[in-house]
């Protein structure tokens, strides 16, 4: 080793001798990629076992990984192990201020990923356990508003209670005056709508994210819990295009009488491109409206468009009531005209033609996704 070469100097220069990513080294070690971060910038020193790790995945000869392993524990006056602990975010910061490097109960916030009308989302690490995850800080004006509350407390519930390999699973959270927090496992590969900016899906892509969708909401559905705002932006992606349904900010839970005699007069929530009739009309929801809404995305990820054009949310409601679904052909003149009586099916306007689930499946896809 280069005695003139701090040890996370080292490091970063033999990983990139093996033509190796950050994320690819951190996955060979088993740590997080933020973790390896601070390595390389000599912010963190490892513990033995990631120093073994690392000596391992950078094939470090034999008689040399003692002297590795003593140079990776060396305490050097910049670093420490671990990064300075910043006071957690004042509220008047939360929701104005990047938190980038702050640490809020042990979650060390990396890059913000992510903003919406209600909160910010940071990739962050659990050290405790050297895993990523996404954390979702809510704005303190929502944070303290009843209506807010007993969703927020509502949505940890039922997340925690659907224990699926396709739905996003939450990790931690926990509301503190002002504010409230949702922990997550860190899905980096976007979403949906990133992958419909480049165009329309190939038809195997499609029917690999209905497939698991289908399988996600048949999860939800077995136990009561309609999503009510299925859409691209909430179908999350892993490194491997595998597809996660996510934000059940606004699920319903049919099967808990209390809530549902509390909210038997819906107020109109969803989203308008993708919002069912029954929806648009506070009627009864029911596992049809969740079908629905994955019809018209089906219609999107085959074709590129969504099926009415607006312009404005009044166009797009007086659409889903009155308006047929056009044919996928007015978009894409190469998909089996099959495919139309599918989505048909799925977007049927009177819930007495869908009176049960029915698999988005047909035989023209290749293969009978699992049963949703």
């Amino acid at each position: 080793m280069n005695q003139d070469m701090s040890f996370g100097g080292f490091v970063r220069q033999r990983r990139r001798e093996m033509d190796l990513t950050q994320e690819e080294l951190a996955r060979r070690v088993g740590c997080a990629a933020i973790t390896l971060r601070k390595i390389e910038a000599d912010d963190l020193r490892p513990s033995v076992q990631i120093a073994e790790r690392l000596a391992m995945a950078l094939a470090i000869p034999l008689d040399d990984r003692a002297e590795f392993v003593r140079r990776a524990r060396a305490v050097h006056p910049e670093a420490s192990d671990f990064p300075a602990i910043t006071p957690a975010p004042s509220l008047d910061e939360i929701g104005r201020e990047d938190l980038t490097g702050r640490a809020i109960r042990g979650y060390a916030l990396a890059e913000r990923i992510g903003m919406g009308g209600m909160g910010s989302v940071y990739r962050a690490v659990q050290p405790n356990v050297e895993r990523e995850v996404a954390v979702k800080i809510i704005l303190p004006a929502f944070a303290n508003h009843p209506d807010f509350i007993r969703r927020f407390e509502a949505e940890a519930q039922l997340v925690a209670r659907l224990e699926h390999p396709h739905i996003v699973p939450l990790y931690d959270y926990w509301r503190e005056p002002g504010v409230a927090y949702l922990v997550m496992r860190l899905l980096r590969g976007g979403n949906v709508q990133n992958l419909l900016g480049q165009g329309p899906l190939s038809l195997e892509a499609t029917t690999h994210i209905l497939e698991q969708m289908c399988s996600a909401l048949n999860a939800a559905h077995r136990i009561g819990v309609i999503h009510r705002d299925l859409k691209p932006a909430n179908v999350m992606l892993d490194e491997d295009q595998n597809a996660y349904l996510a934000d059940f900010g606004i699920a319903k839970n049919i099967s808990d009488p209390d809530l549902e005699h509390k909210t038997q007069i819906d107020e109109m929530v969803g989203t308008p491109h993708y919002m069912s009739p029954e929806q648009i009309r506070s009627l009864t929801i029911k596992p049809q409206t969740d079908i629905y809404c994955l019809g018209i995305m089906l219609y999107e990820m085959l074709t590129g468009a969504l099926p009415f054009a607006g312009p404005t949310p009044i166009d797009f409601i007086q659409q889903h009531i009155n308006a047929p679904m056009p044919s996928l052909a007015a978009h894409h003149s190469g998909l089996p005209a099959l495919l139309d009586k599918v989505i048909g099916r799925a977007t049927a306007k009177n819930q007495r033609i869908a009176t049960k689930m029915r698999c988005l499946s047909i035989k023209i896809f290749g293969r009978q996704p699992a049963a949703c």
